[in-house]
């Protein structure tokens, strides 16, 4: 006598229960800004230098604290980025359907950190990746670090 098998429904799992894909997360939970600081060798040595690193951990207690100050907001250590040129690099994107990431340069000076712990939890990332708004002054400085060489067309 042969085992029938019940046909699987696709949202089934293994034990015949549902698996809850995101329908148990609530809206304000799935979306919020990606924060990818990079942690490469360079841009670690340039924040334990300027002391917005400690010498067991690149990252600053206050771009952590106010990531979980933001809601949906996600801290991500990366490798190298391969932006060296630019002193400490971070970027700030969106999570699911995110356009183009802000990049931000020079974020191993205290003054530019403190600025991006100000700005994150607050409506500033969803401003400056969807409407395109960047920040005003030290991360203003930074976004336009981090820009590529502008390529002017040559005139008449």
């Amino acid at each position: 006598m042969s085992r029938e098998r019940k046909p699987r429904r696709p949202g089934d799992h293994l034990a015949g229960r549902p698996v809850p894909h995101r329908e148990h997360l609530r809206e304000r939970e799935t979306v919020g800004p990606v924060v990818a600081a990079c942690t490469g060798p360079r841009c670690a040595a340039l924040c334990r230098m300027a002391g917005t690193g400690t010498p067991a951990d690149a990252l600053n207690p206050g771009l952590r604290d106010a990531t979980r100050r933001t809601p949906g907001g996600i801290l991500v250590s990366t490798g190298c980025l391969g932006r060296c040129d630019l002193g400490a690099v971070i970027l700030v994107a969106w999570r699911f359907r995110s356009p183009v990431p802000v990049a931000l340069a020079g974020m191993h000076e205290p003054a530019r950190l403190t600025a991006l712990t100000d700005w994150l939890p607050g409506p500033g990332p969803r401003r400056a990746l969807f409407e395109r708004v960047l920040p005003v002054g030290e991360l203003a400085d930074a976004a336009a670090e981090a820009a590529g060489p502008q390529l002017i067309p040559p005139g008449p």
